[in-house]
C-alpha cells in the first residue's frame, strides 16, 4: 500500500469507529439530543476523562 492508501484506510476505520460508537450511545441513551450524542462521541475520541 502506498502512504496515501494507508491514510485513506486509516480514515475509513476512524470514521467507521465513530459511527459504531454513535450507534451504541444512541441505543444506550435514546433520550439524548443529536447535540448531546455528537458531544459524547467527540469526547470519547478525544480521550477526555473525568
Amino acid at each position: 500500500m502506498t502512504p496515501e492508501q494507508k491514510l485513506r484506510a486509516a480514515m475509513r476505520i476512524y470514521w467507521s469507529a465513530r459511527a459504531i460508537k454513535a450507534a451504541a450511545l444512541r441505543a444506550e441513551h435514546p433520550e439524548w439530543s443529536d447535540e448531546e450524542l455528537a458531544r459524547a462521541v467527540r469526547d470519547a475520541f478525544l480521550f477526555r476523562h473525568g
